[in-house]
């Protein structure tokens, strides 16, 4: 019996290995964008991207892929970097795989503000630059009738799976299912007709603890395992310390041409 239907709660019948549900929902697609869960290092899916990666060498899908995070998701990015599988990224990476490929012009990189990146997706801006979501992969601790609970991050994952065509979702029973309640997920809604943030206190809850999803759109469920890792940033060499350097001096020469106060704010 798998390890995770304990917490899956509702669609059972959906439980598939990981390879069957991949070859799936991609074979024989050429081009699919896929936007996965997680928010840096956190929540990303652990099991499907190696997969895809594995079938892609193995010659048994040859999708390329436009790939959609909600901000880093390092992990990812070197797995199928290292395969040559992605050809558009969307909206931030700092993977070194990833950062070589874009620079010799290899794979598309567009830039976008990630407060901002869930809006532009749910208005429809995406879908006018990179087509249709195909597929949606959320790494989750629980799933029931009411929705999927994900697992240590949301990021842009619920505009994903609000947008996209299948949902393949990945159960870590690795990660505590103490997570269900903690999350408040909330979309304010697309400009003109946004209305304002109803939190007036600390402990307003003015969202879901789940994800909402139709049936239907689930392509299947798997068994996923392990804990997040984040990337290996490394010591700095001569070029980091150099733009350190540069930035400090242009800092210090503001505040001397009295463009920016001695004790400046924190700065991003």
């Amino acid at each position: 019996m798998l390890t995770i239907e304990g917490r899956v709660k509702a669609f059972q019948e959906l439980i598939k290995d990981a390879e069957s549900a991949v070859m799936e929902v991609l074979s024989g697609k050429e081009k699919v964008v896929i936007g996965i869960s997680g928010f840096g290092s956190s929540g990303y899916p652990k099991v499907i991207p190696k997969v895809i990666a594995e079938l892609y060498g193995e010659g048994r899908i040859s999708s390329r892929i436009t790939l959609l995070t909600g901000a880093s998701a390092y992990q990812v990015d070197q797995i199928l970097g290292e395969k040559g599988l992605v050809e558009r990224r969307y909206p931030y990476q700092y993977s070194p795989i990833m950062r070589k490929l874009i620079n010799s012009g290899s794979v598309e990189f567009y830039d976008y503000h990630l407060g901002e990146w869930p809006q532009y997706i749910r208005s429809g801006f995406l879908r006018d630059a990179a087509g249709e979501i195909d597929l949606a992969i959320v790494e989750a601790v629980h799933i029931d009738e009411e929705g999927i609970v994900p697992s240590m991050s949301v990021g842009a994952v619920d505009a994903f799976v609000s947008e996209a065509s299948k949902v393949i979702v990945e159960v870590n029973p690795d990660i505590p299912e103490e997570l269900v309640g903690t999350h408040d997920i909330y979309s304010p809604g697309i400009p003109p007709h946004r209305e304002p943030i109803p939190i007036r206190d600390v402990s307003d809850r003015i969202g879901s603890e789940r994800l909402k999803i139709p049936k239907g759109k689930i392509a299947a469920i798997v068994e996923s395992g392990g804990h997040d890792r984040g990337g290996d940033i490394g010591e700095p060499g001569p070029v980091e310390r150099r733009i350190a350097e540069n930035l400090l001096n242009f800092l210090r020469e503001e505040i001397e041409a009295g463009r920016i106060p001695e004790r400046i704010f924190p700065i991003e």
